[in-house]
């Protein structure tokens, strides 16, 4: 088992170096803003991809605070996200879904600018944003950006998170994740 960070793709293959240039200036202009580091710079060497370790709290859940960081998405899915494709009038204004959990919690990069770069966690739902059950006071707090979030991500002593993480095809394809 690996004792620092790493990452495999979300696919059978690491994306192209120059695609993923493309496609990250492709999100930025759809987003109206440059992504911020150290998210950017990780999106334009890793493109996305399945983390580990991967747990993180999320508080709200007393009784089953750990949470899978089941994947960053590529940066074709971020955009996807954000233009209302999936989660239409629900989808929160101002932020760019980055990653999800297996059972539809959401990690979300602040593109506000008193908060730029925060992480938050939000319960995916269709219902309209800014509503009383889908509001900007329901998210909660993962991190002041994206580099802290990722250090915050930790291992149980019973290594769940690496049974969850650890596939042939995962296994044959990681690579040391380093974030500048």
């Amino acid at each position: 088992m690996p004792q620092d960070p790493i990452i495999a793709p979300e696919g059978s293959a690491w994306p192209d170096e120059a695609a993923l240039s493309d496609a990250v200036a492709e999100l930025e202009a759809a987003l109206g803003t440059t992504l911020p580091e150290p998210y950017r710079s990780f999106l334009l060497t890793y493109g996305g991809g399945a983390p580990y370790p991967l747990i993180f709290d999320y508080a709200p859940d007393e009784d089953d605070p750990e949470r899978f960081l089941d994947r960053l998405n590529r940066p074709a899915r971020v955009q996807e996200l954000f233009t209302g494709k999936t989660f239409g009038d629900g989808t929160p204004q101002g932020f760019a879904a980055i990653g999800e959990d297996p059972g539809g919690l959401i990690v979300l990069l602040s593109l506000h600018p008193g908060d730029f770069g925060a992480i938050y966690a939000w319960s995916a739902t269709a219902e309209p944003w800014g509503g009383p059950n889908n509001a900007p006071d329901m998210l909660v707090p993962l991190g002041p950006d994206f580099g802290a979030f990722m250090a915050s991500l930790y291992e149980t002593e019973d290594l769940m998170g690496y049974e969850h993480w650890s596939t042939p095809q995962r296994r044959a394809l990681q690579r040391d994740l380093v974030l500048p």
